[in-house]
């Protein structure tokens, strides 16, 4: 499996981008007035994996950088960081393992918490930027800068 595909299994698997949001391409990333967008999708910063999808005025980025820090990994599985940022300025870190052989994502915490943790759809979970793993909306974090507009619609 190719990482872009890997990627977006995850997007899909953990919910928080609308299934009907496009995938931003490299060309469109340029086109971008959010400066956020314009450096990090495409031609963008190499630390990590980048992907990022809209949807009219919102989009979405995640950032996915393969960890094998911290083993022993369930067998047959591939640890990864994701952090992840949204046009109301809101992120979140989470650590998640994948099973290419099964194409099935789970977070690090799930043997405790339950098969839908690190899911958007979860309600026991709520990270933070600090990677710590807690319950309530309270912990999600908001930034000011450049998560505030979109795309830039001029055709000039």
């Amino acid at each position: 499996m190719s990482v872009d595909a890997l990627m977006e299994s995850f997007v899909k698997w953990q919910g928080e981008v609308p299934p009907e949001a496009i995938r931003i391409d490299d060309a469109e990333a340029r086109e971008y007035t959010v400066s956020w967008i314009r450096r990090n999708i495409g031609v963008g910063i190499a630390h990590s994996y980048v992907v990022g999808f809209e949807l009219g005025d919102r989009w979405w980025t995640f950032f996915f950088e393969r960890s094998d820090h911290y083993p022993p990994h369930p067998e047959g599985s591939q640890r990864w960081h994701v952090e992840a940022y949204d046009h109301n300025g809101e992120s979140w870190i989470g650590n998640y393992y994948f099973w290419p052989a099964k194409n099935r994502w789970r977070h690090v915490f799930h043997e405790s918490y339950g098969e839908d943790y690190g899911r958007a759809n979860s309600l026991a979970w709520r990270p933070n930027r600090n990677g710590v793993q807690a319950r309530g909306p309270e912990f999600k974090s908001r930034h000011s800068g450049p998560f505030a507009s979109s795309r830039n619609q001029s055709s000039g």
